[in-house]
């Protein structure tokens, strides 16, 4: 009898390590987290005393327990404006390295973007991501403005922003607006001089 229980022991335990090293996460949920720094060790933006600003401008995404998508990983970024959150930008190629995927966005070159609750939502899908942050039934996550292709959320999370992590303006009309002004500048001081040099 006792023979009979240790083998009843030993056939059970390595029925369980055999699941456990078949299905390594098992019991393992995607996470989904944003950062100050990268490579990513200080979690970041998660408090109204710690939100992305003019110093920390970059949202720096890492998440866990990825085990491969069906389709292929899409990170939308949505801001605090519109219905919940317009998306301002879709990183479609994260980067998957074994189970742990990363993501970034330069909170700092979107001057529509509105301050406040951002979210970032990985999506495993090979279409369209919502426009907005409410377009979302669940279950199961299925893009509710009626397109046929459905698209699945997997995880996500939120980071406050502030408005100094904004610009105010494109980069590229700040550059025309300078250089305007040094043209503008040259052309007042020859003139001046010219009009020095008649004058003498």
């Amino acid at each position: 009898m006792k023979r009979f229980i240790s083998r009843a022991v030993i056939f059970v335990l390595v029925a369980l390590l055999l699941v456990l090293v078949a299905f390594p996460v098992f019991a393992q949920a995607e996470t989904w987290e944003s950062y100050r720094d990268d490579p990513p060790s200080t979690v970041w933006g998660n408090t109204t005393g710690t939100a992305f600003n003019s110093t920390y401008y970059i949202a720096y995404m890492k998440g866990t327990g990825f085990t491969g998508a069906t389709y292929a990983y899409k990170v939308g970024y949505y801001d605090a404006g519109a219905n919940s959150g317009t998306l301002t930008a879709t990183d479609v190629s994260p980067t998957l390295d074994g189970t742990t995927l990363r993501s970034s966005y330069a909170l700092d070159t979107d001057t529509g973007a509105a301050s406040g609750k951002w979210h970032s939502v990985v999506f495993d899908t090979t279409g369209d991501i919502p426009d907005y942050y409410e377009d979302w039934e669940d279950p199961p996550g299925t893009w509710n403005d009626g397109a046929t292709t459905v698209t699945y959320k997997v995880v996500e999370d939120y980071f406050y922003v502030e408005a100094s992590a904004i610009p105010e303006f494109p980069t590229v009309i700040a550059m025309i607006v300078a250089m305007g002004l040094s043209f503008g500048i040259y052309y007042w001081m020859r003139k001046r001089y010219h009009r020095q040099v008649v004058t003498a």
